[in-house]
């Protein structure tokens, strides 16, 4: 499985506006876009189904359309959104706001099952009754989570080491 984002429209990355896709590990994959332009990015992309998304504001926000943009979401600096939907596919519609930093998580249900086995019944969407169900939350960022992604943009780790932390990272969120 690979995931890969890309700017929607004529700009793709540039000085002001750019999208980084790391792949963490095998069903687990993080995106970090960055927006210092005046005008919003659109980025859109179908998400698989087996796919539990994360997705951290770590400045300014964003706008998650749904539905032809007929529902809106956002998401603010220090939130996070959780979106999981066995049922269907969940196509991805964000307009990333001037001045704005977020990192976005993909992991399949397997691999973050596989990282909880012994506590898999105390994640909600993962317990018996509930693991075919879809389910979302918006939370705030805890003050550890927020040190954490902000991080991915504070480094100055490079090379090789750069994936490593990286990946360190993303499995600490």
């Amino acid at each position: 499985m690979e995931l890969h984002f890309e700017i929607d429209g004529p700009e793709k990355n540039t000085p002001k506006s750019k999208v980084e896709n790391s792949l963490i590990g095998e069903g687990f994959f993080m995106v970090k876009v960055s927006n210092e332009g005046e005008e919003p990015l659109r980025l859109k992309r179908e998400i698989d189904q087996s796919l539990i998304q994360f997705y951290f504001g770590v400045e300014g926000g964003a706008e998650f359309l749904f539905n032809q943009g007929n529902y809106r979401l956002k998401l603010e600096k220090d939130k996070c959104l959780l979106f999981y939907n066995p049922l269907m596919p969940l196509p991805l519609n964000v307009e990333v706001l001037p001045t704005s930093k977020l990192v976005f998580l993909y992991i399949t249900v397997e691999n973050l099952h596989r990282l909880f086995v012994a506590e898999s019944e105390e994640i909600e969407f993962l317990n018996k009754e509930n693991i075919d169900k879809k389910f979302y939350a918006d939370r705030p960022l805890n003050p550890l989570q927020s040190l954490t992604v902000n991080q991915f943009y504070t480094n100055n780790v490079n090379g090789p080491a750069k994936a490593v932390f990286e990946k360190a990272k993303a499995y600490e969120l």
